[in-house]
């Protein structure tokens, strides 16, 4: 078990994402993502082979655009000028002590074993074992010191019957005070689960206030810092559990080896030291066990910024207690003054257009399987496709692959791909996926045919295109985050059409059979459109909507993860656009597609579903 917490420790905090090794010489990125020196080098080191005009780098992880520190640096030691992470130095030091104490005891252990000879008379063997003082003893040791009533002096086959029972104790003791570690363990795994959760809501609150980034971001880097700061007071608070854990894991291993052993003399000679550590683990987990506390960590928002003033005092605040989320309290008062329009599509629930809380009914789940294949540790499926063969194709994010499934979930056949991908779309009558790479600008094309998946060309479209759809047969609608649009482009790449429409940032979209175009809004609105441009109505989700599809009767079919809900809305309903929310249970879904009238969705965990 500490085995495993030791481990835990090193994959959360203690390997770099890119080398997968221990840190060596961490350094913080300014959107708080740690890398070794050298490995964080060589990203930029290939950043810099890419571009001409080298002013920024990405995060490999979040791809946060990281400027130079200074325009005078020397780009060949960049990494250099990042701040070495302190926290996770402090953690490397912590677990070397282990390691080298570790090592330092069993190397006693094998030594100790080894030695058969009397202290007192050097020349004789430990022939004999006192069952009292529970020590191995030479014969002369017996006559002389062991001589008393009380002393039980037994032959090696006599004294290792007596104590068989008293091994099996040990290792009944043992087992309790595993389960006792493991509920203390408990504590670390709900502090890191409220620091996580703090620190999203510290992330979401900045999407939020975008507009107010530059007067709110050295607040809010005084809030994360503060986090940690509680996070480096926890780990130190816990020194003495996680060095319980490790002597423990000692214990356990030699009590275990003991009780399989077959050298007699072995087990008579570490009974003594094995009772005693038992005893002492005891009384630090009953020590430990007295003074544990419920640790938690979240992020309040100051209450000033509910009337989003141009000026306020403070951004928020850590509280180590409260466990409030950062939208609960986000609801407008007539009073208020206008809110900026980067606000608008989120927070105000009173707009036009705007109507929520209807229940749509409970889909069900016709089919369910996996879309992790057994040699992948993980996945992350981002996008769900219906081929005509009634054949399903998913684009896994995690695997960077574009894999396909029977009808029944049995898998197909997988496609690698060179660079992440974003979304795609199914050209009809064709049959070809088209892929976005907004980091490389280019749209790839794949084949389908005879359950088959092959690259037949890319394209570079010189923008950042991010959503996809179909809108004619040789026509395709492509949202753009930079340009704050949307283009209808040909099979070539060529724009026909840009529609510039007050978006904030388009995102996903799809297209009804009156070629309407239906976009996801970052300012959770659904915007609906003629390829001319020409707006046909818009309408606001109480939810965060992250993609959609629609059906031929016109019926729209939107995923929302954070509330684990499937909302629909009548896109051909002359009246005020109401939507549907449908209960899927405790599942949180990442992409949603149709089939024959059935709806296909893509979760979290990576599972794939049926639903109808």
């Amino acid at each position: 078990m500490a085995a495993r917490l030791v481990q835990n420790i090193f994959d959360d905090y203690l390997s770099c994402p890119i080398c997968f090794m221990k840190f060596s010489e961490p350094r913080k990125l300014p959107c708080d993502h740690t890398f070794c020196t050298n490995c964080i080098q060589k990203h930029i080191d290939n950043s810099l082979r890419q571009r001409s005009d080298f002013l920024y780098f990405n995060c490999p992880l979040c791809r946060t655009e990281i400027s130079q520190p200074r325009r005078t640096v020397d780009v060949n030691c960049l990494a250099t000028y990042f701040p070495l992470d302190n926290l996770i130095l402090d953690l490397l030091g912590t677990l070397s002590i282990h390691e080298r104490q570790l090592t330092s005891q069993q190397g006693s252990l094998e030594k100790q074993s080894l030695h058969n000879k009397c202290k007192v008379h050097l020349k004789n063997d430990l022939d004999v074992f006192c069952l009292h003082h529970l020590s191995l003893i030479c014969s002369k040791c017996a006559e002389i010191d062991h001589s008393s009533r009380k002393c039980e002096i037994l032959n090696f086959e006599e004294a290792n019957k007596k104590v068989k029972p008293r091994v099996e104790d040990l290792r009944k003791q043992l087992y309790k005070q595993a389960l006792k570690v493991r509920t203390c363990g408990q504590v670390d795994e709900e502090f890191h689960r409220q620091r996580t959760k703090a620190l999203k809501d510290v992330d979401n609150l900045e999407d939020i206030l975008e507009k107010f980034h530059e007067r709110c971001a050295q607040q809010l880097a005084i809030q994360r810092r503060d986090i940690e700061k509680l996070n480096r007071e926890h780990i130190e608070e816990r020194k003495d559990f996680y060095s319980l854990a490790v002597s423990l894991l000692e214990t356990e291993n030699k009590v275990e080896n003991l009780y399989e052993t077959a050298d007699k003399k072995v087990v008579l000679s570490e009974l003594s030291f094995l009772t005693k550590q038992v005893e002492e683990n005891d009384d630090v987990l009953r020590r430990l066990s007295s003074t544990v506390s419920n640790s938690n960590v979240s992020f309040t928002i100051n209450k000033e910024l509910h009337g989003f003033l141009n000026s306020f005092s403070v951004v928020g605040f850590v509280d180590e207690s409260s466990s409030s989320s950062i939208l609960d309290d986000f609801k407008l008062h007539p009073d208020q003054p206008k809110l900026p329009s980067s606000l608008k599509g989120i927070l105000n629930r009173r707009e036009s257009g705007h109507a929520m809380g209807q229940t749509g009914g409970k889909l069900t789940t016709k089919l369910k399987f996996s879309g992790k294949l057994p040699q992948e540790e993980r996945c992350w499926l981002i996008k769900i496709l219906a081929l005509p063969d009634s054949s399903i194709c998913v684009l896994d994010k995690e695997n960077a692959s574009l894999k396909r499934f029977s009808s029944k979930g049995e898998y197909i056949t997988k496609l690698g791909l060179v660079d992440v991908p974003y979304s795609m779309a199914l050209l009809k009558p064709s049959n070809q996926i088209v892929i976005t790479k907004p980091d490389k600008e280019i749209l790839e094309f794949v084949t389908t045919d005879s359950n088959h998946l092959s690259v037949q060309k890319y394209i570079h479209t010189h923008k950042k295109y991010f959503g996809i759809c179909q809108v004619s047969a040789h026509a395709m609608a492509v949202s753009s985050w930079s340009q704050r649009c949307v283009d209808i482009i040909d099979e070539h790449g060529l724009v026909l059409t840009t529609i510039s429409e007050d978006f904030e940032i388009p995102d996903m979209l799809c297209c009804n059979g009156n070629a309407e175009i239906t976009v996801i809004d970052k300012g959770n609105r659904l915007v609906c459109f003629e390829q001319t441009g020409q707006m046909k109505w818009v309408a606001r989700c109480d939810y965060i909507m992250n993609n959609l599809t629609v059906l031929e009767n016109g019926q729209i079919y939107i995923c929302c993860k954070d509330a684990k809900k499937i909302c629909s809305v009548n896109s051909n309903s002359p009246e005020k656009k109401t939507f549907l929310a449908h209960d899927i249970e405790d599942r949180k879904p990442l992409d949603i597609c149709n089939q024959n009238s059935q709806i296909l969705i893509v979760l979290e965990n990576g599972d794939i579903e049926i639903l109808v």
